[in-house]
């Protein structure tokens, strides 16, 4: 079992790096990343049902699109893969395809998913802040509808960081929470203002996930392909702009996320499995996209051969590079 899900990891990265290589420079618009995207989350889902034994199942209110404004879902992070798992329920329980989130900069020169991210107006930071906050201004002026996705803890859950964040909490007399990590707050307060500001702020979203097979521990790479993910169970909660109170003060804003941390946290732990819907599994007419496409890329090898992979690899991380010098 180990082994098929290494292969399955391997078939994924091989066919990210297809879109990359293979498929022409200049036809890769905006629009055809968005369905590449979405078709490949559809993807994704299929293996992860198929193969890691992961079953979505969710409850609360119903993400809705808001035209001309922009909504922000704030999630816990527990694992490598959560954010993706949460992606695979938006494509498929809403094929939602304006949807953005946080990254990490040194992403945007992953194979396929630097090229991808990018093309999303997905928001790359440094983690620094005074870098990060021109980011942010810059970032959101190009992102007018559709969903913003941030972590606002910033990091995965583990027992080292669970054992930091409680130190940390204890040793400034903030909430003390029993399976979360204490979430940083300046990344969110500057969206939530920015977007506040510019006139385009929709519905704040608050996700509680939890992996019940994982709750309060590691929920690593190398714990995944051996035992697979188990049920995922995500609550969605819509939640009420803060006040001008809270929003125009920084440490205001701190208390309020804290408390909503701790809400969640006391969700976590006195989870019930009653009211969740399970999201529908995955067919196999899902993937036919998939195939049409593996047919055409063949097709563009035999008659291009490799030195059109090369040269479209290359021309893909200069774009990347002009993009990330001038942009």
């Amino acid at each position: 079992m180990i082994t098929k899900r290494i292969i399955i990891l391997i078939t994924i990265s091989i066919w990210f790096l297809m879109y990359t290589t293979c498929l022409p420079f200049f036809i890769k618009t905006k629009n055809a990343s968005n369905s590449f995207k979405y078709q490949s989350l559809i993807l994704v889902y299929y293996l992860l049902n198929r193969n890691f034994e992961t079953n979505i199942f969710f409850k609360g209110n119903k993400l809705e699109t808001i035209p001309g404004k922009v909504n922000l879902i704030m999630l816990n992070h527990i694992s490598t893969i959560d954010w993706l798992i949460f992606y695979c329920f938006m494509a498929k329980k809403y094929k939602i395809d304006q949807v953005h989130q946080i990254l990490k900069d040194d992403l945007l020169w992953y194979p396929c998913i630097g090229e991808l991210c990018h093309a999303n107006n997905d928001i790359f930071i440094k983690r620094n802040w005074k870098e990060d906050e021109n980011i942010i201004d810059k970032s959101l002026s190009k992102i007018n509808s559709g969903f913003i996705i941030i972590f606002p803890e910033g990091t995965r859950f583990t027992k080292k960081k669970f054992e930091s964040s409680l130190k940390f909490a204890k040793e400034n007399n903030f909430v003390e929470l029993e399976n979360l990590l204490l979430p940083k707050s300046k990344g969110t307060w500057k969206i939530i203002n920015t977007l506040k500001r510019d006139n385009k702020l929709g519905n704040l979203y608050d996700v509680t996930c939890l992996a019940t097979k994982y709750r309060n521990t590691e929920m690593f790479l190398k714990d995944i392909f051996c035992e697979g993910t188990g049920d995922i169970f995500l609550e969605i909660r819509q939640i009420i702009v803060p006040s001008p109170y809270v929003l125009d003060d920084k440490t205001n804003f701190k208390l309020w996320l804290h408390n909503l941390w701790k809400q969640k946290d006391l969700l976590i732990k006195n989870f019930d499995k009653a009211g969740y819907d399970k999201l529908d599994s995955p067919y196999e007419t899902d993937l036919v996209f998939h195939v049409v496409l593996v047919l055409m890329i063949v097709f563009i090898v035999k008659k291009l051969g490799y030195k059109y992979l090369l040269a479209n690899l290359g021309l893909t991380y200069i774009k990347l590079l002009l993009l990330k010098l001038f942009c």
